[in-house]
């Protein structure tokens, strides 16, 4: 291992092994200027940096500079430890994207990294020395199979659960490339994600760590505050437009100039919820990142008034909070937005398709999809009067995974499986406890609420388009729920 004075972005000299934060601030630059990273402004990454904790877990907003870090944590696992590094995606393409983008940028701007790794003949392979930096999309079940590592990292953590859905063999990504570290005596992970909704994903994996918040230092009040919202901002105005926003103490309520903050900030501290717990967990928060300003926030949040989607939005990758609308129920407006983003009229058939079955007390309820990357596209909603007509809506659309109530009619739902054998008999439970699939016994167990949760979110997202014919009652079933 080589390390540098903090600022060369060249050279190469034999010395010791530094730390992560030494090595990030010798090694590290920004992949969008070139110029050497420092702390200035960012003092509430230098603990998470600093951390030599096997499991953390980063529960985040929206440009708040968690990325660039775990980029540059794993160079410096297979720089220093020498070991195998993997960088998952939600998808190869955004893997792709990275590699060819943030990752070629830092080797571009910085000759010390080009000297560390030799391209492998994917642009998604960098090897130094005997060890490799594999960055990979999450939706190849047999690369994440065969790649045994030591360091792993999922980014965006919650799309790679999202993607499992309606895959013809069900598996987990996360569980999955969590195998990968089975063998080896000492390994490490990092998962980092904007989340969604509370108890998944992301969201719960933090809600099982030590909960660290990071509490800057009111240079009025002398107090450690933790900065909540909107506690920690003040404006004046009414309508969708502030008159004039600030950033204040949520203690003593003493607006803070920007170089107040600044100081607020560069004195802070990060304090655990639930301190002894083994896995460490940080959240990170847009009312902390230094590019923030609280007039943009507070726009933000006036204009998600009254639109759940963008409401969805704020919670998520602004505040990097899991949040669910009041009620939790899908408004008229995102399926109308749906039927805007697709607007064919039903299909008659598809050359694929996955199936979800309602089992209502006088008809059997059906919607046929089909997945477009991350989109969702709903091709048919009906209803069928008994098995037979459903068997043949499988036989028309060519379904290649479906889910069918198990309850109340067991036997004929598990006679249509001994026949379609593509198909899942689905039990709900009230405890949150994800998804647990038996695939010799063709069935699906999941918390109703999860799953709910998870299907309101596509549609708030916008991550569903539908057909321009949709029945009536089909809209009533789901504001409804």
């Amino acid at each position: 291992m080589t390390s540098l004075p903090a600022g060369d972005t060249g050279g190469s000299a034999r010395r010791r092994q530094p730390p992560p934060a030494d090595y990030v601030m010798a090694t590290g630059g920004s992949p969008e200027t070139g110029q050497p990273l420092g702390y200035a402004g960012f003092e509430y990454l230098h603990q998470p940096i600093r951390d030599l904790s096997r499991r953390i877990v980063i529960q985040k907003a929206a440009q708040v500079g968690a990325t660039v870090f775990a980029i540059l944590r794993a160079i410096w696992f297979v720089d220093v430890h020498r070991g195998q590094t993997m960088y998952l995606f939600p998808t190869q393409r955004s893997a792709l994207r990275f590699s060819r983008g943030r990752l070629a940028a830092l080797l571009h701007h910085h000759r010390w990294l080009r000297e560390l790794f030799d391209r492998g003949r994917a642009a998604e392979h960098l090897r130094g020395g005997t060890a490799n930096f594999y960055c990979h999309g999450a939706r190849s079940r047999p690369e994440l199979m065969s790649t045994p590592v030591q360091y792993l990292t999922l980014d965006e953590r919650d799309e790679l659960y999202l993607g499992r859905v309606g895959e013809a063999q069900p598996w987990s990504a996360v569980e999955l490339a969590r195998q990968r570290l089975a063998g080896q005596a000492d390994s490490w992970e990092l998962y980092l994600s904007t989340p969604t909704i509370p108890g998944y994903g992301i969201a719960a994996e933090f809600a099982d760590s030590d909960q660290q918040h990071f509490e800057p230092l009111c240079p009025y009040c002398r107090r450690h505050v933790l900065l909540t919202w909107p506690a920690a901002v003040g404006w004046r105005g009414g309508g969708s437009k502030p008159v004039q926003a600030h950033f204040c103490c949520p203690s003593c309520r003493h607006a803070w100039s920007r170089a107040d903050r600044r100081r607020a900030i560069a004195a802070g501290r990060w304090l655990p919820r639930f301190p002894g717990r083994p896995r460490r967990g940080y959240h990170l928060s847009q009312l902390i990142s230094p590019v923030a300003t609280a007039q943009r926030l507070v726009e933000q949040w006036l204009e998600a008034q009254e639109r759940p989607a963008a409401l969805q939005v704020f919670y998520n990758s602004v505040l990097g909070l899991p949040f669910v609308a009041d009620g939790a129920r899908l408004d008229r407006r995102c399926i109308d937005e749906a039927i805007a983003r697709g607007g064919q009229p039903m299909a008659a058939g598809a050359p694929a398709s996955v199936l979800g079955v309602d089992v209502g007390p006088n008809w059997l309820h059906a919607v046929v999809a089909a997945h477009d990357a991350d989109l969702l596209r709903l091709l048919w909603v009906g209803k069928v009067a008994d098995w037979q007509q459903l068997a043949d809506v499988i036989s028309r659309f060519h379904v290649q995974r479906y889910v069918v109530d198990a309850m109340p009619e067991t036997h004929p739902a598990r006679s249509l499986i001994q026949r379609h054998r593509q198909g899942l008999m689905c039990y709900y439970r009230d405890a949150p406890a994800g998804m647990v699939v038996d695939a010799e016994r063709h069935t699906l167990r999941v918390s109703r609420t999860e799953s709910l949760d998870a299907m309101f979110l596509r549609w708030r997202l916008g991550k569903v388009t539908a057909p321009s014919d949709l029945p009536d009652e089909f809209f009533d079933h789901m504001t409804s729920l």
